[in-house]
């Protein structure tokens, strides 16, 4: 028996990213250069160091369907390590996500994610390691801080 679950969705994101692609298509006959503006790219970079130390990398790339809903993909990876066990807990945890973004009003949004990530769970029954998948359903907002004026 396992304290965590391993969840599997082999058809899921097969389904997403096929409605992804679909939408894509319907957004219109659009010229190249269009299209191209319709597309961002973003994501997440950060560090923590101490006794708990993660390192996370999570681009992301999206296409705005509407002049206010956008969808994408990104990737995550991340190093993390506690400090706090003997000997040391450490593992890389990676994965993807597939999201959705509403802006509501001018860069506030309201934001909807499906997220699979697989890292390594100890199994305080067997006292082993083994990797796992875990997914979650992740809803929020947010507010977009623009870099430049493209």
């Amino acid at each position: 028996m396992t304290l965590l679950k391993s969840y599997k969705c082999p058809g899921r994101y097969k389904r997403i990213v096929f409605l992804f692609v679909l939408l894509w298509f319907a957004s219109g006959n659009k010229s190249s250069a269009q299209v191209e503006k319709r597309f961002f790219t973003g994501g997440n970079l950060g560090a923590q160091f101490g006794t708990i130390t993660l390192i996370e990398i999570s681009p992301l790339i999206g296409y705005m369907f509407t002049e206010n809903f956008g969808a994408g993909l990104g990737i995550t990876y991340q190093y993390f390590e506690d400090r706090t066990y003997k000997p040391k807990y450490t593992t890389n945890i990676y994965g993807g996500r597939l999201f959705g973004r509403y802006y509501i009003y001018q860069d506030f949004f309201a934001h909807a994610e499906y997220e699979i990530i697989n890292y390594e769970a100890h199994e305080y029954l067997t006292n082993e390691f083994k990797r796992v998948n875990v997914s979650a359903i992740l809803l929020g907002g947010g507010y977009r801080q623009w870099l430049s004026d493209r």
